[in-house]
């Protein structure tokens, strides 16, 4: 079965960034480990690339807890009419808690 790896960035240098990698032996794809591509993706301003990692989530399970709060961060990142979207996803959140 082949690896995965993860990378890890520290962002708290300015214009630069260092990368950590390890392998991880979680199929593919998985919801442990997909929303931390999303996370790495939002913070890097690539919107785009973290929706294709949100999409493989959403196609393994679009109710699950973890696709739900990553699609929020997403649209949260889009902005616009999706803000209205992330603030709904959130309100869902705070009444079942």
């Amino acid at each position: 079965m082949p690896h995965n790896s993860i990378v890890i960035i520290d962002m708290s240098v300015p214009n630069q960034r260092r990368l950590c990698t390890y392998e991880s032996k979680l199929p593919n794809p998985c919801l442990e480990r997909d929303p931390l591509n999303v996370q790495i993706f939002l913070k890097m301003h690539m919107s785009d690339y973290a929706k294709r990692w949100l999409k493989e989530m959403q196609n393994i399970d679009e109710d699950h807890t973890l696709t739900q709060l990553e699609t929020a961060w997403q649209n949260l990142a889009v902005g616009g009419s999706k803000l209205q979207e992330a603030y709904l996803i959130f309100q869902d959140f705070s009444e079942k808690s």
